[in-house]
């Protein structure tokens, strides 16, 4: 279950915040399909960016997604942490690589 918010526009401060909501709730679904596997990871707050180029929840988010990658066995999990969300360039192959992300992460749960 893919959203369409991954394809919200550049520079976007409106649509940033809905995306982060959405975005939350995904990572809530991942969680909670984890936990009913009997697999734990640690949960960070991912609704808390101030910015699209919010270092912390960059780092954090990095952190989450490699928790799930290692539980599920995952190989390749990429950088999403270092790229430069105020270029329009970095954000947009960020979005496509952070889809293709959930869309690996969904098709192993079964979501």
């Amino acid at each position: 279950m893919l959203s369409p918010i991954f394809d919200i526009p550049f520079e976007s401060n409106k649509d940033w915040k809905v995306w982060m909501l959405d975005h939350a709730l995904q990572h809530d679904i991942i969680f909670s399909k984890l936990t009913t596997l009997g697999k734990a990871i640690i949960k960070f707050p991912l609704m808390e960016a101030k910015e699209a180029n919010d270092k912390d929840w960059a780092n954090n988010h990095q952190l989450e997604h490699d928790a799930i990658y290692t539980v599920l066995g995952l190989a390749g999990m990429p950088d999403l942490a270092s790229s430069d969300l105020t270029k329009k360039e970095e954000w947009e192959a960020w979005q496509q690589l952070h889809q293709d992300v959930h869309a690996q992460i969904n098709l192993t749960l079964g979501i």
